[in-house]
């Protein structure tokens, strides 16, 4: 019988100790703290380039360019070459850091085409063309009350314009 309560209380003490382990552990995966991932090293090397990649919103283009990479940068981490450049969004490719940003508008490109449209009843120069993306570059003040139907027909359509003199003559003829 001695042997039996020996057996019963071992039993009862390993119960105890597998449970407490148990409930320890349980403890500890509940409370643990995510381990942050360790910053990876940007080092960059002699051939290493600055990218400068900015999306704009109106017309979708994205305008890269490459530069050299500024020297007193080398061997910053992401985390301070992030905070150099606060309106980008800062990575590293290869052997380059890339900086990419949005910007509202038509790119430059675009921006440099023009062309005479209507915005409601008036006559509008746009940057852009009439067939994509634009946007209202300055509004003439002029009505569309007293147009002919033909000038109203290509209006509609979008009057694309090559230079500044061509703007003048389109405008001062639908004064007249």
């Amino acid at each position: 019988m001695n042997t039996r309560k020996v057996r019963l209380w071992l039993g009862i003490i390993l119960v105890v100790v597998l449970v407490s382990f148990g409930l320890l552990g349980a403890r500890r995966w509940a409370n643990r703290q995510p381990t942050p991932p360790r910053e990876s090293r940007f080092v960059a090397g002699p051939a290493a380039r600055l990218v400068e990649e900015v999306t704009y919103e109106t017309c979708g283009h994205v305008e890269k360019k490459e530069k050299p990479f500024p020297s007193s940068q080398r061997g910053l981490g992401l985390a301070d070459l992030t905070a150099l450049y606060p309106a980008w969004d800062v990575t590293a490719s290869d052997d380059n850091l890339v900086l990419k940003a949005t910007r509202p508008g038509l790119c430059p490109l675009c921006r440099e085409k023009l062309f005479v449209g209507l915005d409601g009843e008036e006559v509008v120069v746009f940057y852009g063309t009439p067939e994509g993306p634009h946007e209202i570059k300055e509004r003439t003040g002029i009505s569309t009350g007293g147009l002919p139907e033909e000038a109203l027909l290509d209006l509609r359509t979008g009057i694309a314009i090559e230079n500044k003199e061509q703007l003048s003559q389109v405008l001062e003829g639908l004064m007249n």
